[in-house]
């Protein structure tokens, strides 16, 4: 099935069930095939047809929905950019993508002002954000619409400029598309370096990326729900938490940014079933002062909650069982737990509750299989020999392609299977995928591998009062490369100080050529993130550059 054949066959058999949960707001699946015909209609009128690229630029919420799967009912093609991109970004994403139109928040209008060189004929659909949100909500937001250019501006430069209601006032009948492996949706991945690339998947590879995921689930409760606070534009935000409910019958629970009294507020409420995110959001949970207080006092409601997906980047011990202990004092049974996707297959693997090893991302789906190959050739690597993740399922991606328009797509071996190499390193043991690093987190010195993940375990478990470490390659006279640490800690320490500190941890615990070069005090307001909170380790290797020269 196509994505709006899932929501409209959950319609048809279960019309008056709760799709969607927004603040106080609840759309039936009924109402969200209604909204999404209007949308397809309306496309149709505009000339949309099958094949042609539409942007959503969009926050979680009820309209996101109509959009992305009102553009999936005529076989389009959704594109799924970030709010927040500057307008030079987003400028560099349209062009790669050649866009036929896009779907837009007022909280991108600065970025479609900023534009310089849009086609001309491309339509742009200003949604608005502000129904169905709690009055104090819209006050905050309408303050930080003011500083926005204005509507009257937005019409003036672009002629095929319209708002969403007078846009949905060209509706007509449009029939859908059944194809479920033409294109369907196109993901930017690349955000923590800089470089863009696009990923694109079939309607049929988000279908069975909810079937695997909601197979190690079973048995699944009778009132599924999961609360979606990664965003659209990523993929583990839209296979998991957004589409993955809506294809089980369930309900998802919108919640259109990353705010910690909003999550709170909800869980305060009832945690819904399931809960995916980045390491981030559950590390910063336990220290917002509102949830922290909540949780002392057993006032959070944990009961219904079932499992919380974590992936995008490395979930530490402390935060899991901390998390996870929190959650049993809070009337819950359920557990946060590690796993393992990318933006061309999300997810690949996950852990279960029993998974021990903490290096384990987890147990292979059933029909995902995977092998370890040498970075640099095809040969196979025993078990617990480290080489690239290298993996074969029905939901990776279709192809991908960069801004020069060169493809990338999986490749067959001799037995027909398609596999992709995932530029991850890692090995196999006990049936379990264990992570070592991105291949770009790897450190050459003098030619010899090291690292970075390595060298951060060792300081956070050594060094006293330490929060955080963020291990970077930086150019180094004579090793090529070496290591560069970046470390919170409690209090702050000069940067001589503290790479004496590191050398000493590091002296009798690494080869002598691991051993950090550089070493900076870095404090948690400097630490530099991606949109959907993942670190981005690009501008950490430009600052230790600044620092050592």
């Amino acid at each position: 099935m196509t994505l709006y054949e899932t929501i409209q066959k959950n319609a048809q058999e279960n019309p008056t069930d709760i799709a969607v949960k927004y603040f106080g707001t609840e759309w039936t699946y009924s109402r969200l095939v209604l909204e999404a015909d209007r949308v397809a209609g309306s496309l149709k009128r505009l000339g949309v047809e099958k094949g042609d690229r539409i942007g959503v630029c969009l926050p979680n919420c009820p309209d996101m929905l109509s959009v992305f799967y009102g553009i999936n009912k005529l076989g389009a093609v959704a594109v799924m950019f970030n709010p927040k991109s500057p307008a030079d970004e987003m400028e560099r994403q349209l062009r790669m993508t050649d866009c036929k139109g896009m779907f837009f928040s007022r909280i991108a209008m600065n970025s479609i002002m900023g534009m310089k060189n849009v086609d001309d004929n491309m339509f742009m659909i200003c949604v608005p954000i502000l129904p169905y949100m709690p009055i104090h909500i819209k006050i905050a937001i309408m303050s930080r619409l003011a500083k926005q250019k204005s509507m009257g501006s937005f019409f003036k430069k672009y002629k095929n400029g319209y708002s969403y209601s007078s846009f949905l006032k060209k509706s007509m009948l449009a029939n859908k598309n059944n194809d479920d492996k033409c294109d369907a949706v196109v993901i930017f991945s690349g955000g923590t370096n800089g470089t863009f690339k696009a990923v694109v998947h079939s309607s049929e590879s988000f279908e069975h990326s909810a079937v695997n995921c909601l197979e190690t689930e079973k048995p699944l409760p009778e009132n599924l729900s999961m609360m979606a606070v990664l965003p659209a534009f990523h993929i583990f935000g839209l296979t998991v938490a957004i589409h993955l409910p809506l294809y089980a019958g369930g309900c998802v629970v919108l919640v259109p940014v990353f705010n910690l009294g909003i999550m709170t507020d909800i869980i305060k409420k009832e945690c819904p079933v399931f809960f995916p995110g980045v390491p981030t959001i559950f590390e910063r949970l336990l220290k917002y002062p509102k949830f922290v207080k909540l949780a002392s006092k057993g006032q959070l409601n944990f009961s219904k909650f079932k499992h919380g997906f974590v992936g995008g980047d490395n979930l530490t011990d402390a935060v899991r069982d901390e998390f996870n202990e929190m959650i049993r004092k809070n009337g819950g049974n359920g557990y946060i737990s590690m796993g393992y996707g990318m933006s061309e297959c999300c997810p690949i693997c996950v852990n279960n509750r029993e998974s021990g090893s903490p290096e384990s991302i987890g147990i292979l789906f059933d029909d995902m299989q995977i092998k370890i190959l040498d970075e640099n050739d095809d040969v196979e690597l025993a078990e617990e020999e480290v080489g690239e993740i290298t993996i074969a399922s029905k939901h990776m991606m279709s192809y991908g392609f960069d801004e020069e328009g060169n493809r990338t797509e999986p490749y067959l071996d001799d037995n027909g299977v398609c596999w992709l190499r995932t530029g991850d390193l890692g090995y196999l043991k006990d049936s379990k995928v264990h992570y070592k690093c991105r291949q770009r987190r790897i450190i050459k010195v003098s030619g010899n591998t090291v690292f970075a993940s390595s060298i951060e375990k060792i300081l956070l478990e050594n060094m006293e009062n330490v929060k955080g470490v963020y291990v970077v390659p930086i150019a180094h006279e004579s090793r090529g490369y070496g290591a560069f640490a970046f470390v919170n800690t409690n209090n702050e320490i000069k940067d001589d100080e503290l790479l004496r500190i590191v050398r000493n941890v590091c002296k009798n615990r690494m080869i002598p050529y691991a051993i950090p070069v550089g070493a900076a005090y870095i404090s948690e307001s400097e630490i530099p993130y991606t949109p959907i909170g993942k670190v981005s380790w690009g501008k950490l290797e430009k600052k230790a550059q600044e620092i050592m020269h």
